[in-house]
């Protein structure tokens, strides 16, 4: 829908234009505010499988086997990680065997080999991908351009287009229902949460690129259904029969933080990690965060940094000896702050390093694509300093320690989960068919044995007809989103139900609002009072978008900003991140004439939304008492 069309339908019903017209800020007190989870072994697992899969690998007493050159990933292995014309046995939804060349495979009417049990075999079996920095909850945004070159975090959150284009749509959606009888699910009596249908179509945008565990799920404290429950796996719930994941949402320096109830559970291990965005930035306040850190008592083993632009060295080798992780956004990082982390001097170090690729709307769109950029950088800017086998390890073995998932998922190897992405075979090291890959090139995506995503021949092998199939670019996958699992509410929703019903409500129009917005439709509100009641909620106003893309190759936009961007161009001594040899078929990478390095918006031109409790001051204070926190000056 055009603007003067959106415009024109609010007039027809007698709503006013002023919910359209900029007003104050947003309050930050209005953003997310999960406070740290309570994770505990008695936690409900709510994680994929759990046998529901009724199929070769997941049905009792059959096999499925995949057969190519294996990325087993597994260190035990000394010099033979890789494996050449090498065998993947799946019984129970998990690894059995690992085989290699010449061993035999399992043979029998209850076993079915992929791609074919002889011949030639161009898959690359590896350890699904495992993105721990995202925030599914706004991938319906595109990418965001032109932003400004910030100091630290805090400067961007009350921008306007931080509200509309990022936060608005996200809480829109977080409050929207829709009925069941639009989904074809007569009978049903309860309204579909629109927050799960979100969460079902950015998990998607996990699932196509190979990764199957992902972080930042969560609408707030409980998970809607559809997040973690049958897709990709979620830090953020219940796995593998425990939550020992824990996390905070906006960070340390908010009046309500505590740090010692997390100390006494990280004395108890009580947790495996604690996931805490921190040192996001250029300045000295960025960098004081860390200290800030260390003064509470939170530089421990368990903890997980999630951005660190302004770590230094010495905070780098702190973190290695505490035995902290790192979680790096590269693409994010570049375009708010022209930095990223040192990567390189993290890995030196011995901090275990992971990659994310944080969310669309300035980010990467999955972590393939956020992989090709860590190729880039290594390439541009270090010297070729990280090995391919290195990058691969910070979207599998690298997350997987990181959290405490070591003996479950990350490597393939016998009694681990068979979380497992299939790529097609490219020349050189088999690291590269991963690194190189796209979207086109993912031939099999499983969580516990359950193939959700893969060429369509395949699933077709596995699923018979239980998948549907979407257009790429000149290729085409078949995925699967269904379930009988009945943890899930409305399980038989489709993907293209899910696409078709954020398209439309991404559009904002009036009459959708009433009817599937909750605070319009309870109240019955049109005209004047949903102009009102829209104003209230989003004072500077709800600007009808699109739904951001599946598949990188059908996002140009995502692809030219990757490209000419004036923070990513002129930072590290110069960057080009041409991602159109891979994704569109050119022949060469170009970024033209790089630009003119952008004015960076200090923190004294604009400070936008100031900490509740500034970092220098915090690094100083005692957070170890019994008594009452420390009052900020």
């Amino acid at each position: 829908m055009g603007h003067s069309t959106f415009l024109a339908s609010f007039a027809a019903l007698g709503i006013g234009l002023s919910l359209l017209l900029p007003a104050c800020a947003s309050d930050p007190a209005d953003e997310e505010t999960t406070p740290i989870d309570e994770p505990g072994d008695d936690a409900q697992d709510q994680s994929p499988g759990d046998g529901k899969f009724d199929g070769p690998g997941s049905t009792p007493g059959t096999k499925l086997v995949l057969r190519g050159t294996v990325l087993t990933m597994d260190e035990a292995r000394g010099n033979a990680q890789v494996i050449d014309n090498g065998a993947v046995v799946i019984e129970g939804g998990k690894i059995s065997k690992v085989l290699t060349a010449g061993q035999p495979l399992p043979t029998g009417s209850d076993v079915t080999v992929l791609p074919s049990a002889t011949g030639a075999s161009d898959w690359v079996i590896s350890p699904g991908l495992i993105n721990l920095h995202n925030h599914l909850a706004y991938n319906t945004a595109h990418i965001y351009r032109e932003l400004s070159l910030y100091e630290n975090t805090y400067q961007w959150r009350d921008e306007k287009y931080y509200d509309t284009h990022i936060m608005y749509p996200k809480k829109v959606f977080e409050s929207s229902t829709a009925s069941p009888t639009g989904f074809g699910l007569p009978g049903a009596t309860k309204r579909v949460s629109l927050a799960g249908v979100v969460g079902r179509y950015t998990e998607v945008k996990e699932l196509v690129s190979g990764t199957t565990s992902t972080q930042g799920s969560f609408f707030g404290i409980k998970l809607p259904s559809g997040y973690g429950l049958h897709l990709a796996r979620n830090v953020d719930s219940s796995n593998f029969g425990v939550k020992r994941v824990s996390q905070t949402a906006l960070g340390i320096l908010v009046y309500n933080f505590d740090p010692r109830p997390l100390v006494k559970k990280f004395d108890a291990n009580s947790v495996d990690a604690w996931l805490v965005h921190l040192a996001e930035g250029t300045d000295q306040e960025s960098s004081d965060e860390f200290e800030c850190l260390d003064a509470m008592g939170l530089v421990r083993e368990q903890t997980v940094i999630i951005h660190g632009t302004a770590l230094s060295t010495d905070q780098l080798k702190r973190m290695a000896q505490a035995g902290s992780k790192l979680i790096a956004s590269p693409v994010d990082n570049l375009l708010y702050y022209g930095k990223v982390p040192d990567i390189v001097e993290a890995h030196r170090v011995g901090v275990n390093v992971s990659i994310g690729s944080d969310w669309s709307p300035a980010g990467s769109k999955n972590l393939l694509s956020e992989l090709k950029t860590l190729d880039m950088l290594n390439q541009q800017a270090w010297g070729g300093e990280l090995t391919d086998d290195d990058m691969l390890r910070m979207v599998t073995t690298n997350p997987a320690d990181a959290i405490g998932w070591t003996k479950n998922v990350g490597r393939i190897k016998p009694g681990l989960w068979a979380d497992i992405a299939v790529y097609k075979k490219r020349p050189g090291a088999a690291q590269r068919s991963v690194i190189d890959a796209t979207e086109a090139d993912v031939r099999l995506v499983m969580v516990a044995g359950d193939p959700l995503v893969g060429d369509v021949a395949v699933m077709k092998k596995l699923k018979k007809t239980d998948y549907e199939v979407v257009q790429g670019c000149g290729f085409e996958k078949a995925i699967d989103i269904t379930t009988s699992d009945t943890r899930v509410e409305y399980g038989k929703i489709t993907f293209q139900q899910v696409v078709s019903t954020l398209e439309q409500g991404l559009k904002f129009d009036a009459a959708w609002l009433q009817s599937h917005w909750e605070p319009a439709r309870t109240a019955g509100a049109t005209g004047g009072a949903l102009a009102d009641l829209i104003d209230d909620k989003y004072p500077r106003g709800l600007e009808p978008r699109t739904l951001d893309p599946l598949f990188v190759c059908q996002d140009k936009t995502y692809i030219e900003e990757l490209r000419t961007d004036p923070n990513i161009r002129t930072a590290e001594g110069g960057l080009c991140f041409d991602l159109r040899p891979k994704y569109l078929g050119t022949s060469t990478a170009s970024c033209g004439t790089p630009p003119a390095k952008p004015k960076t918006l200090t923190v004294a031109m604009h400070d936008g939304t100031v900490p509740q409790r500034p970092p220098a001051w915090c690094a100083q204070q005692n957070w170890s008492g019994s008594g009452s926190l420390p009052t900020p000056p």
